[in-house]
């Protein structure tokens, strides 16, 4: 009895020992899940944040590239360029912003005579790009010119524009054009002449009556293009005057418009360049 009885706190230490090794061991167990828990939820809040940083930093970055881009695509054209030329000669004035061409753009050529208050410039196009006003240019047909001219008064000025009222219409043949507008086809010596007026703009389109030729159609393309490209607005008055007659080598199609005691006048070779040539001044 004596012999077992000895026996027994032996083992009893022993489990006292084991059970406080295994709380310390569970102990330390847990706080070292806990401190890797809160590593992983820092690393975790870390790297949102500098995935958010980094996102700002390329979406900012991408949005001064566009910005980028803008600036430099609208100095870099041809026509860009020249404007920015003309506007250093002639000062801070209203110029196209497009060249109305279909092909032949990288080859555009620009020379100017005169000075601000009355000038006028000369757009052709070469076998390859010259300088900026270069005394060669003279020799170079333009497909079309821009002239400002200045007078002493708006009476004066007014005076210079063939504006010709709606009233002065009535009576004429009459022709629908589309978009609610009605032509008015007044014929003599051979001609027809296809009158409209839109707003303080009156236009016309001629043709050669002899030759059986009809303004109508490209009346009714006049019409549809300036539904797509808005003139200036004349103060007080404007002017188109169109010719069926196309020739590459003249510059019968005109627009023309009064600012005041200022007018502006465009001659170009085709009517279509004539219109975006105007529509884009700014």
């Amino acid at each position: 009895m004596k012999k077992f009885g000895l026996v027994i706190p032996v083992v009893l230490l022993g489990f006292t020992l084991a059970a406080c090794g295994h709380s310390d061991s569970a102990n330390k167990s847990t706080s070292t899940n806990s401190s890797t828990s809160q590593s992983s939820t820092s690393q975790n809040t870390s790297t949102s944040s500098s995935s958010s940083t980094d996102a700002a930093t390329t979406s900012g970055t991408q949005n001064q590239s566009k910005q980028l881009a803008v600036k430099k695509a609208s100095t870099t054209s041809r026509i860009g360029q020249l404007n920015h030329q003309l506007q250093a000669a002639l000062g801070d004035i209203a110029l196209p912003q497009a060249d109305g061409l279909q092909k032949g753009s990288q080859n555009l050529n620009v020379r100017y005579t005169g000075n601000t208050t009355n000038y006028q410039i000369f757009y052709s196009v070469g076998n390859q790009p010259s300088a900026f006003n270069a005394a060669a240019l003279s020799k170079q047909n333009p497909y079309a010119t821009l002239k400002k001219e200045t007078f002493s008064s708006n009476a004066q000025a007014a005076a210079q524009i063939n504006h010709i009222d709606a009233q002065a219409n009535k009576g004429l043949p009459t022709t629908d054009l589309g978009s609610g507008l009605t032509g008015y086809a007044d014929r003599g010596a051979g001609n027809i002449h296809l009158l409209w007026n839109e707003g303080n703009w009156s236009l016309s389109v001629h043709a050669i009556n002899i030759e059986n030729q009809d303004p109508t159609p490209m009346a009714k393309k006049v019409v549809q293009l300036l539904n797509t490209y808005s003139l200036p607005a004349p103060n007080k008055y404007g002017q188109i005057q169109f010719d069926v007659n196309i020739n590459p080598g003249a510059r019968d199609q005109i627009i023309k418009w009064q600012e005041q005691n200022i007018v502006y006048t465009i001659e170009a070779h085709d009517p279509t360049t004539a219109i975006k040539f105007a529509a884009s001044i700014k």
